[in-house]
């Protein structure tokens, strides 16, 4: 490997500078995923609640008019639908552009292809790398939601904040759990007086709207 290393140009060095961190990070995404801990994408979800459940120790579930009912059976249609949009720039995808664009620019350096042609190509790697992933998730979100999770079932579950949740429903943020034993990136409010910050577990005590979670740290 030293030897390997020592070979290289200062334009390869670049490269490989770029491409190996951004591997390294690929993989361990891609390891935390399967073992359900993976990040996802960072984007906000504007959806405006229509009604509140809460949870209390009981397990019983009231609409915040006042009205009881089993979420399913009052409001048949309250199911989640996944985001199935294409994303493009997200934490994983520009870790694979980064990745692609770097070894492909390595590559092609100890071929002796020139140096403006490399880069050009390696950039062109790393675009198509990072739409590939993008439809990849996408896929993967659609194939995950295609089941109609009842966010019902969520209640009393644990997850990780994914997505700093604001204080006092100010805002939405993001969790992952796992839900019908898929695992699920699910948009969260909480009543907390301070933000619930990236990492920290949460358990899910109530439901807002059609969508959205109401958590309190664990």
């Amino acid at each position: 490997m030293v030897q390997w290393w020592q070979s290289l140009t200062l334009a390869q060095e670049i490269f490989a500078y770029v491409a190996i961190p951004a591997t390294l990070l690929l993989i361990i995404q891609t390891v935390l995923l399967l073992l359900g801990l993976g990040d996802h994408d960072m984007d906000t979800d504007a959806s405006t609640p229509d009604h509140d459940f809460s949870f209390d120790h009981d397990a019983h579930i009231e609409l915040s008019d006042g009205h009881d009912g089993v979420f399913g059976e009052d409001h048949p249609d309250d199911v989640f639908h996944g985001d199935s949009g294409l994303r493009l720039f997200t934490l994983r995808g520009l870790v694979a552009f980064f990745a692609v664009l770097g070894w492909t620019g390595l590559t092609l350096l100890r071929q002796n292809v020139s140096l403006p042609l490399s880069v050009g190509i390696a950039v062109a790697a790393g675009l198509i790398a990072l739409v590939l992933v993008a439809l990849v998730m996408r896929w993967f979100y659609k194939s995950q939601n295609s089941g109609n999770m009842e966010l019902r079932n969520a209640l009393g579950v644990s997850g990780t904040v994914y997505i700093t949740i604001p204080p006092a429903r100010q805002g939405q943020g993001k969790i992952n759990l796992v839900l019908q034993n898929q695992y699920s990136e699910l948009s969260a409010v909480t009543d907390n007086e301070t933000p619930i910050l990236s990492g920290t577990e949460v358990t899910v005590v109530g439901i807002s709207g059609i969508n959205t979670l109401v958590v309190k740290p664990k």
